[in-house]
Formats: structure tokens, C-alpha cells, sequence
């Protein structure tokens, strides 16, 4: 008969022994109500994984992955070289992730955006249901539950509609499989190859796959399932459309991008590491706690861990700290690790000694208690994600639900160029280009988001020309550029230097992307139809004239707050706008913008600031006065009571006569 491995897990509940002696049972009717109150902890528990990536798509890589999902299934294969970009046209394109856009484009023809948003919150969804599978081994449901929901807003960040929601899919299978390996399961190991042989064809990361299934080999060397596991998904790694040149392309991209990532990481913020930066995340504001539970259930532990356990966290970790976008690869590896060390620590007869002496009446208090409050605290959770107070606290233009995220995408801006049949090269900025290849096919980008296919040189190039200049003049030489797509509140040198240079004429501004055409014969006609001047800016937005302060200067000085269930949108169309009119030295039309957006969000103190500068500079300082007095009758923060300071003392000496 075969015996088990030491290390497998035993049945769900815990691996506790029961305690010495007859057992008591639990009080009755408090009883049934903690057990009504665990099976509502684990559905608001999935109900949050689940709302952490219920938002509007922001990651424009998405939009090419549909693209070039659409293209494989209309005929035109794999792609192998770039044909979406003219500088890098013809450069090779090892694209790992086609399997994926084949599937994305599916989905997005079934139901569009909001089909693409289900079906990666189910993916999510599931993964993280492979790991509470994994924790509940050794823990109650609420304690994995709450174990798992930790590791998930640790992983918020990243729950978008790109191919690494997959792999977060496939390395759950891969230890969901290596743990039912090691619990005696006999053809688990089988079908680690065939995860790799899929993983593959997804996504890059697939080399997790075989990492993983090597620190679980060199932790039972003994084991020659687990090594021939491990052969075979290396030789899996082969089938894909590359063969060779596929398997090593995450060392080869990798190599790319960490022998540059000095400059990468400047401007593209998921390589940065997570205490990098001024990004207030909750992933990043969490990522502490969870580090330090991980070494809390190690004290609890006590024990020397398998030597797999060590491995794969000293690796995730790693990889942790080095890059924002690993954090969910921790939190998935970790977390049943976690589990598994806590669940022993806490079964130890010392622990149970403690237990046993309470009373079980008032043990079933305390259960229910921490139910309770577990519960508030994740539903809390979920409301701040459903109203976008959470969004709004952390300046990110993630929208919950369904809806397009505003002043993301120049989905406005392309029906125009469409409309005009303008023709290219066009320049855009690096934000916009995944949309471009998806929304304007007819005219190729000069940049994305896909570094496997751009050089460092061309990124390295890129970001010289956002400053304008030498580097600006130089490309536009080179490219003969024939229109812009400027995303202006990224770029602002950039912009007012085009709009200062005669050879341009802006013919498109929404809240988005301003949009200038070369000023020659080809686009007369255009320019004298759609030109923007300082006139025309006048005539067609309002000005702070037209804004009723009466209504927005409120007599009680506090305004109330909004109700709890209540959607708080923040208004970066306004904000945007406002700013570029700020520096186009319009600051009546400024006015108007930040006064709309201190109505849809009275007690934004960002936003009153801006309204305030933007009347000094039109020289109505005493309704810049009366918002001033307004606004310190705000529960302010010290920061935000320094700024106020700072204003009135800038307010006093804009009042005072200027000398003869």
C-alpha cells in the first residue's frame, strides 16, 4: 500500500489534530448563525475579487491584442514581423500571445468592451479560486477566504484585459496540480507539459511554468514523475510558432528590457518597483502587510519550510520588488504557502490547549464578532469600489462597471480623422498607439506599447521628442510627419511648441488629444473648415461669465456629503481642459472647467486650488476669496491646510496696488 507523502495536505479543515478528550459542541442557535455568517463571508470574499477588476478597459495594449487576434483569424497569420508600426516596420515580431488575441478578439465580437471586462474578472476570479482551494488544505474557509482576498488586493492592480490574466490562471493550475502530485493524485503531474504547451501559445511568462515544477523537483529529488514533468514542459515550451526563438524570448526580452531599464522605467510605471514612484495603489499600500503576514505564519511555523517553499519565495519575491506587474505572481505563489504555515502554527497543541479553555458559547461570540467585522470591512470595500471613492482617493481614471474610462483613448479624435480622410505618417504618443492600431488601422503608429518589436534606440528617440527641440525637428525630417495625435496633458512641451510653430494648425481638441494637420496645400481645405484659434476657443467653450459662482459659492460653507451607494465619477475631461487652457493663457475658459469640476466634486481641494488660480490670473480675486474662505471650512489635512496658507498669502499680494 502506497503511503503518503509527509508533505501532502490533509482533509480540508486542517491538518490539526482534535484535541484530547470528548469534544464540546458548540452552542446551538449561535451556532447556525456563524454558519450563515462564514458562507456570507466566502460570497462577499469572491464578490471582491471579483469587483477589483470590474472596471473600464485603461490599458490601450489591450486594443492591438484585439487586432492582431482579428487579423490571425481573418487570414493573415501569426505575425512574424511588424506591420503595425512604420518606424519599426519589418523589424521581427515574436508575438507568444497570439492564442490569447485570437480568443480576446472572440470575446470582444460576442459582446464588446463590456464582454472583454466579464470575461477577465472570471479569469481572475478563477485564479484566485485555485488558490483558496490550495489555502483551504490547511485553513477554516473564512480564515483562507480572508487569506485570499488579502492576496488579492495585493494583485489589483494588474487584473486587466492583457495576457498575464492568463498566466495568473495557469501558475494557480500549476501548483493546484503539483499539491495534488504530492497528495498522491497519480496522473497530476501529466498535465503540468500540457498547461506549458498552452502557456506557451499565451503568453510569455510561460517560463514560470517550468521554474515552478523545478523548485518542486529540486524539493523531492527523488521524485522522477515530477523530473520528467519538468523535461517534458521544457520540450513543450518548443511548440510554439517560433520554436526555439519562441522558448527563449522571455530571455531575450527580459534581457532587452533590464539592460535599459533605466530608461523604461521612467516613463513606463508597471516596471517600476512598487515603492517606486508616487503611486498609491492599494496593491502598493497593502504589499508591506502582506510581506510581513508571510513572515508572521513563519514565526508561527517555526519550522524549517520545503525547500520548494523557500525557492519560489525567495523568486516571487524578487520579482516583486523589482516590478509593480509581478505583485499578483506573489500574491498567488505565497498565499498557499502562507496558508499551509499558519494552518500547522495554529494546530499545535499549545494553540489548541488556549482554544479549548474558552468557553464555547463565548467562543461562538467572538466567531461571530470577527465575522461580522470581516464582513463590513469587505463590503466597505466593494461600495468604495463601486461609487469610485477608492478610484477618485487614488487619482486613477478606472471607471467601475462597464462604461468607457474618459480621457483614455481618442476614440473621438479618430472618427474625426476618419470623417476628413486625413492622411499620415501620423506621430502619437505611446498611450494612444495600442487604441490607433485597433480603432484607425488605415494609417500605422509611430509608437505602442509592444517593446518586443520597438528598439530601445526608437523608445529612447521617442521620449526626446516629447520635450520638442532639436530631437522633435530631427524626426520630423526624417518622418514627414502629416498629422499629430497629442495626448497634451502628457506632453505639454511638446504641444504648445506645435501649437507656436506655424507649419502646424490644430483642426481637433477634445477633452483627450488635440489633433494638428501639417499647414500646406494638401490640407487647406481641412484647416480652413475645422482650424481652432483663440477666437474660436472663446466662441465655442464657456467662460467662467457663464458659470453661476452663486450656485457653486455655497452660504453654509460645507458642502454635504453624497450618499454612500452614490457614483463619484472624478471629471478629468474638466480637469484636462482646464489645464490647457490654463497654459494657452485663457484662464476665463480655465475658470469655467475647474468650476464644473468643483460642482461634480465639492470637497476636492485639487480642484478648488486650480479654480482659484485660474480667477487670479483672470482677476477675480474676490470670488477666488470667497472660495478660499469656503474651502478652509473643509476638514482639511495638514498638506492641504499648508496649500490653503499658501494661496491666501499669494491672494493678499495679487491685491495689493502696484506702485506708481
Amino acid at each position: 500500500m502506497k503511503k503518503p507523502h509527509p508533505t501532502a495536505g490533509t482533509a480540508r479543515g486542517g491538518n490539526a489534530q482534535k484535541p484530547d478528550g470528548p469534544e464540546r459542541k458548540p452552542a446551538g442557535p449561535l451556532h447556525r448563525v456563524n454558519r450563515v455568517l462564514s458562507s456570507s463571508l466566502l460570497l462577499v470574499s469572491g464578490l471582491t475579487v471579483f469587483f477589483m477588476g470590474f472596471h473600464s478597459i485603461i490599458e490601450p495594449d489591450t486594443w492591438w491584442h484585439i487586432k492582431v487576434g482579428a487579423d490571425i483569424l481573418s487570414g493573415l497569420g501569426i505575425p512574424r514581423i511588424d506591420a503595425y508600426s512604420y518606424p519599426s516596420a519589418g523589424e521581427p515580431y515574436v508575438d507568444l500571445h497570439w492564442l490569447f488575441q485570437v480568443l480576446l478578439h472572440s470575446i470582444h465580437q460576442l459582446g464588446g468592451e463590456a464582454a472583454v471586462i466579464w470575461a477577465k474578472c472570471l479569469i481572475a476570479l478563477g485564479s484566485f479560486a485555485l488558490v483558496y482551494r490550495l489555502s483551504r488544505r490547511w485553513l477554516s474557509p473564512p480564515l483562507a477566504a480572508l487569506l485570499v482576498v488579502f492576496g488579492g488586493v495585493v494583485s489589483s492592480e494588474r487584473l486587466l484585459a492583457r495576457p498575464e490574466i492568463v498566466t495568473y490562471l495557469l501558475l494557480a493550475v500549476c501548483l493546484w496540480l503539483l499539491r495534488r502530485h504530492l497528495e498522491g493524485a497519480r496522473m497530476a503531474w501529466l498535465a503540468l507539459p500540457a498547461v506549458v504547451l498552452l502557456w506557451v501559445n499565451v503568453e510569455g511568462l510561460f517560463i514560470l511554468g517550468p521554474i515552478v515544477i523545478g523548485a518542486y523537483a529540486l524539493g523531492r529529488r527523488r521524485d522522477r514523475k515530477l523530473w520528467l514533468a519538468l523535461g517534458l514542459s521544457i520540450i513543450a515550451s518548443l511548440a510554439n510558432p517560433y520554436f526555439l526563438t519562441g522558448a527563449l524570448h522571455p530571455f531575450t526580452l527580459f534581457m532587452k528590457v533590464n539592460g535599459s531599464l533605466d530608461i523604461y522605467s521612467k516613463t513606463i510605471a508597471e516596471l517600476l518597483g512598487p515603492f517606486e514612484g508616487d503611486f498609491q495603489h492599494p496593491a502598493v499600500i497593502v504589499l508591506p502587510y502582506f510581506l510581513g503576514l508571510i513572515g508572521l505564519t513563519y514565526l508561527l511555523y517555526l519550522r524549517r519550510p520545503h525547500l520548494h517553499e523557500a525557492l519560489l519565495l525567495v523568486a516571487f519575491i524578487y520579482l516583486a520588488i523589482s516590478s509593480r506587474r509581478n505583485l499578483p505572481l506573489l500574491a498567488i505563489v505565497a498565499t498557499p504557502i502562507a496558508a499551509r504555515w499558519l494552518g500547522e502554527g495554529l494546530g499545535r497543541s499549545w494553540f489548541r490547549s488556549m482554544r479549548e479553555r474558552i468557553k464555547p458559547g463565548t467562543r461562538a461570540v467572538i466567531t461571530a464578532a470577527c465575522f461580522c467585522i470581516s464582513i463590513l470591512g469587505l463590503v466597505s470595500y466593494d461600495v468604495a469600489l463601486a461609487n469610485g471613492s477608492l478610484y477618485n482617493a487614488i487619482s486613477t481614471n478606472r471607471r467601475f462597471g462597464t462604461d468607457p474610462a474618459p480621457v483614455v483613448f481618442p476614440r473621438a479624435a479618430v472618427e474625426f480623422l476618419r470623417a476628413n480622410d486625413v492622411d499620415g505618417p501620423l506621430f502619437n504618443l505611446l498611450g494612444s498607439g495600442g487604441y490607433l492600431i485597433y480603432a484607425y488601422p488605415e494609417e500605422k503608429v509611430f509608437i505602442d506599447g509592444r517593446l518586443e518589436v520597438h528598439s530601445t534606440a526608437h523608445y529612447k528617440r521617442y521620449l526626446g521628442m516629447l520635450g520638442g527641440g532639436t530631437a522633435w525637428k530631427e524626426a520630423e525630417e526624417e518622418f514627414d510627419f502629416r498629422f499629430l495625435i497629442l495626448n497634451y496633458a502628457s506632453a505639454v512641451p511638446l504641444t504648445l511648441e506645435r501649437l507656436q510653430d506655424v507649419t502646424w494648425e490644430p483642426v481637433y481638441l477634445d477633452d483627450t488629444v488635440i489633433v494638428l494637420v501639417r499647414n500646406d496645400p494638401a490640407n487647406e481645405q481641412l484647416i480652413r473648415t475645422h482650424r481652432i484659434t483663440r477666437d474660436g476657443l472663446r466662441a465655442g467653450y464657456p467662460s467662467i461669465g457663464d458659470f453661476d459662482l452663486d450656485r457653486l459659492l455655497h452660504t453654509a460653507g460645507v458642502p454635504p456629503e453624497r450618499g454612500i451607494f452614490e457614483a463619484r465619477v472624478y471629471p478629468w475631461g474638466r480637469l484636462y481642459l482646464g489645464q490647457l487652457f490654463g497654459v494657452l493663457r485663457l484662464p476665463d475658459l480655465a475658470a469655467y472647467q475647474f468650476a464644473e469640476a468643483v460642482e461634480q466634486m465639492p470637497r476636492n481641494t485639487t480642484l478648488r486650488f486650480l479654480l482659484v488660480d485660474a480667477l487670479v490670473r483672470g482677476s477675480r480675486t474676490d470670488a477666488a476669496r470667497r472660495i478660499l474662505a469656503e474651502t478652509s471650512r473643509l476638514p482639511l489635512s495638514p498638506a492641504e491646510k499648508a496649500t490653503l496658507a499658501e494661496k491666501q498669502r499669494n491672494l493678499s499680494k495679487a491685491e495689493q496696488p502696484v506702485p506708481d
